[in-house]
């Protein structure tokens, strides 16, 4: 059964889910690219909300999105950003869009932080190539960057038909910033100690 979005607020509050999201947080900045304002680094993670992107904008904005079941039918529709309230989500996210290549991560079960979050990859040779072609050739580290915006928590609201690990907003001004990282590194970093599981299948 799903675990509802009350539950997950619940367990996030928990201090060791608070020090666990802290922990991921933490990994992210150790890999920015750049200099991260401090206003931004000292925030705690639970305060926080994650959206993660290939690219680089200068703020988000709302824009049209769906969401859509298993079996095709539309459970959400509207204007909004959305963001996850687990920052390994978000670095998830930072894939670039490759053609025959996908990767996924559940937004509709709960994984507690302090858990392996399963990151699945599909298409490619093997397992690092699809991770080279979407998040970056460690041999070329400027294939590497993505961008994470930091957004303000106490924005965001949860609607009918999103999945538990996300919420979202209508206020462009809920976000505070974003770091530019080296993706392909700190999703090395977070399976070295245990925060990210990497699943790869050779099709959809």
């Amino acid at each position: 059964m799903q675990t509802s979005p009350d539950q997950v607020d619940a367990y996030l509050a928990a201090p060791e889910a608070r020090a666990a999201l802290g922990r991921s947080y933490a990994t992210l900045l150790a890999h920015s690219a750049g200099s991260v304002a401090a206003s931004l680094a000292h925030l705690p993670a639970a305060q926080l909300m994650f959206h993660g992107t290939p690219g680089c904008f200068d703020k988000l904005e709302p824009r049209p999105n769906q969401r859509v079941g298993r079996e095709g039918q539309v459970e959400w529709s509207g204007t909004a950003i959305f963001a996850a309230m687990d920052p390994r989500v978000a670095l998830q996210y930072t894939g670039t869009r490759v053609r025959g290549l996908s990767t996924g991560v559940g937004l509709r079960s709960y994984t507690a932080p302090d858990q392996p979050l399963s990151i699945h990859l599909y298409g490619g040779k093997d397992l690092n190539d699809a991770l080279n072609q979407v998040y970056g050739d460690p041999a070329k580290p400027e294939t590497c960057m993505g961008s994470i915006h930091l957004l303000d928590k106490s924005l965001f609201v949860h609607e009918q038909g999103l999945g538990c690990m996300e919420k979202l907003t209508r206020d462009s001004s809920a976000d505070l910033g974003q770091i530019t990282l080296n993706r392909r590194a700190a999703l090395a970093d977070l399976q070295e100690q245990g925060l990210i599981a990497l699943q790869w299948s050779p099709g959809f």
